[in-house]
């Protein structure tokens, strides 16, 4: 049996499909919880993919991570990309594809963290300065200078 007849294949595809048509609906609690079910399987699968068949481990590698993209759980696409960047059996175009994924997760993560702040006008938050959830600003500083560095190490490598 190829990986791609695997049950868990075609949950997967059954679940993202299922998420699809409860988004069109403006369900996105239940589509995000639909495709991040579906990124947990298919994630699953490529996990049980030998080494030896590279193409197919690429395939659902970008698949997981596109679905915890789509579920819109960053720090899942985050962990997926990095987990399978590991793996030196990912083709080089699998890989490019993965760290594109990986940059852009932690962008829109750090977007949804620095959203996720409770900031009022111009600046002044509800919250007395002192009691303010610092670490949550060091976590968006530190998610926006990884970001920064990706960009600036790119520009470097693409001279």
């Amino acid at each position: 049996m190829s990986s791609f007849d695997d049950p868990r294949s075609r949950q997967s595809e059954e679940l993202a499909f299922r998420a699809e048509r409860v988004l069109s609906k403006g369900d996105v609690a239940e589509s995000d919880r639909l495709f991040a079910q579906a990124a947990e399987l298919e994630e699953a699968v490529a996990l049980d993919v030998p080494a030896t068949d590279a193409r197919v481990l690429g395939a659902l590698a970008i698949s997981a991570v596109a679905l915890w993209f789509k579920a819109g759980r960053f720090d899942q696409v985050q962990r997926a990309a990095a987990e399978f960047l590991k793996r030196s059996e990912i083709i080089a175009p699998d890989r490019q594809e993965l760290e594109e994924m990986l940059a852009s997760g932690r962008e829109e993560g750090a977007i949804v963290l620095f959203l996720s702040l409770d900031v009022g006008d111009e600046g002044n938050s509800d919250i007395p300065s002192s009691q303010t959830d610092e670490p949550k600003t060091l976590a968006l500083l530190r998610a926006t200078a990884d970001v920064e560095v990706e960009n600036l190490l790119d520009g470097q490598e693409a001279a």
